[in-house]
């Protein structure tokens, strides 16, 4: 009996010890995030560079020093950025670890497939899966996954200038110039199907987003609208005539009432309102672009060339940038490797 108890007791011991050994390890392999901030600078020999740093303004890193690069998209795992480049001497699609490491070329072009373009949004996305990228390629949807494999084009219209997919994937929305100046809205199912054009051909400068229940909010020759992503429910929020504006939705409250939007404004300013056309409330006064909403009350965006944050309620203001050239803005949740690992200067 006492053979049979004490076997008894040396089981549960090793039971423990590995369940403790094994707990360990897996706890120092669990991958943590941290939110960050990319933009892109203008360097000292005026070539433009992708950046990071804290949402606070600090610890920022320049992570691309070769020729122009720019328009950075996160993937959704937060370890890969994608982004243009023309280093190569033409403008093709790279790939970079997160902390601008292991930077790659995708596409084989002796061409340029894109232009240089600072504002445009509606450039390069990630599939949710993480595995494949979607870019602008010669004005149309072309996709190819992380490793520069199985390269393929989603549209072959020639014509498209911007696009995004919706917060749930399930939908594309994207802009089509028929003639220059002369853009309409189209939509349609991730497998390509259900293609919908939902506004005419009369937009000289289409900029759009989605929100919630997916509508969307775009901008046109007579000011700011919203509309299904079937073309129905169309309404104008706001009339305004600046046709270089910039727009984007505050989609963290599942009450469109208490959605807010940012635009560009007739004095080229960046203003807040509601869906309603209400509570509206000017954040620059000394004109500004790229707007990109943090969290529903705190906004993302440049001001005079320098990178701002602001709370749009008490509108407490903070300057992240300084000394040289910002665009292009946004906030990213990005892999932050465990204390075994190093951190590559992040």
């Amino acid at each position: 009996m006492n053979k049979i108890f004490l076997n008894i007791i040396l089981f549960f011991l090793y039971f423990l010890i590995y369940s403790f050994l094994f707990s360990q390890e897996t706890e120092t392999n669990i991958e943590q995030y941290e939110k960050k901030i990319l933009f892109v600078l203008e360097d000292s020999k005026d070539f433009y560079q992708i950046a990071i740093m804290d949402l606070d303004g600090k610890n920022k890193k320049i992570l691309t020093d070769k020729g122009n690069n720019w328009c950075p998209s996160v993937s959704p795992k937060g370890d890969k950025i994608a982004f243009y480049s023309d280093r190569s001497g033409y403008v093709n699609l790279w790939i970079m670890d997160i902390d601008g490491t292991q930077q790659k070329q995708l596409t084989i072009n002796n061409e340029n497939i894109n232009i240089i373009d600072l504002k445009n949004r509606g450039q390069i996305s990630w599939n949710p899966d993480n595995e494949e990228i979607y870019f602008l390629k010669n004005n149309d949807i072309c996709k190819i996954d992380k490793n520069g494999n199985s390269p393929s084009n989603i549209t072959k219209t020639h014509d498209i200038t911007s696009f995004k997919l919706s917060p749930d994937s399930k939908k594309w929305i994207f802009s089509r110039e028929k003639t220059k100046f002369h853009n309409s809205l189209w939509t349609m199912n991730y497998n390509t199907s259900g293609l919908i054009q939902i506004t005419e051909s009369n937009i000289y400068n289409p900029i759009f987003d989605w929100g919630i229940n997916n509508q969307i909010i775009y901008t046109h020759n007579r000011g700011i609208s919203l509309i299904n992503y079937d073309g129905t429910n169309y309404k104008i929020i706001l009339n305004l005539y600046n046709l270089n504006s910039d727009i984007a939705w505050a989609k963290f409250d599942n009450n469109i009432n208490n959605n807010y939007i940012a635009y560009i404004n007739n004095d080229n300013n960046i203003w807040i309102m509601t869906l309603d056309g209400k509570n509206q409330k000017q954040i620059t006064s000394k004109k500004g672009f790229s707007p990109f909403w943090l969290d529903k009350e705190t906004l993302l965006y440049v001001e005079e060339y320098n990178i701002n944050i602001t709370n749009i309620y008490n509108l407490s203001k903070k300057r992240l940038t300084n000394f040289y050239r910002t665009y292009y803005p946004l906030m990213a949740e990005i892999i932050k490797k465990n204390n075994n690992i190093k951190n590559k200067g992040l």
